[in-house]
This record gives structure tokens, sequence and C-alpha cells, in this order.
């Protein structure tokens, strides 16, 4: 169950998102739950949602949350772990780190493959 300052935020983003908001940028204090919030999003979001992590620990970290939080199983796309693009089956969240995304793969960008993305998340903007 989130806290009430996370559904605050989490309910705040949704509704930008249903307003079709571009971009927000939230900002928070150190262990005030970041990632459980951004899962949370990820949950919520009807569609494809891809998270963007600076680390490779932190990819895991998304991974284990989603896992726990979510109850589901995402796809990582980081290093050699390669996310499917399955045209019948592609599991609701990705988790990619950001390096990953800007290296190439067949000389494009990895991120150009995820063409069925509605929401992008990057931690740690």
């Amino acid at each position: 169950m989130l806290r009430d300052y996370q559904d605050n935020i989490v309910g705040l983003n949704m509704s930008a998102l249903d307003r079709k908001v571009s971009a927000v940028l939230n900002g928070v204090f150190t262990g005030a739950g970041k990632t459980v919030m951004f899962t949370e999003m990820a949950s919520r979001n009807p569609g494809r949602t891809l998270i963007c992590v600076p680390m490779r620990e932190l990819a895991w970290q998304a991974v284990d949350k989603v896992r726990e939080w979510a109850g589901e199983d995402p796809e990582l796309e980081m290093a050699n772990y390669v996310a499917g693009q399955d045209e019948w089956f592609s599991p609701k969240i990705v988790v990619a780190s950001q390096q990953t995304q800007l290296s190439k793969r067949d000389g494009e960008p990895r991120f150009r493959k995820f063409t069925d993305i509605s929401l992008v998340i990057v931690d740690e903007a």
C-alpha cells in the first residue's frame, strides 16, 4: 500500500498523463520510495512502459520491485539482455539501462526498437 504522499504523487502524474501532458519531473527525498512510485505508475499505465535507469544495480532493483509490487515479470534491456518484440506477447513493463539504450545494435540505437511504448519513466533524471 502506498503512503499518502506517494499516492498523491502517483495520482498527480497519472492525471497529467490523462491530460496528455508530455513530460513531468518529480523530485522527492532519499528513501521516499521512488522505485515503488514509478512501479505503481507503470502498473496503472494501460499501455507498455519503459523504465530507464542509470546503473546496472538500479536495473536489477527495478526488476525486483516490479515483480514484487506489480506482480509482473518485466523484460530487461541491458548489455547482453535483450527485450523481445513479440507481436503476440510483450510484457507490459521493460526495464532498461540508459547506456544500453544509447548503444547501437544493427546500426541503430537500441531504444528505437521500442515503438509501442506509451510511458517512459527515467529514474535519476
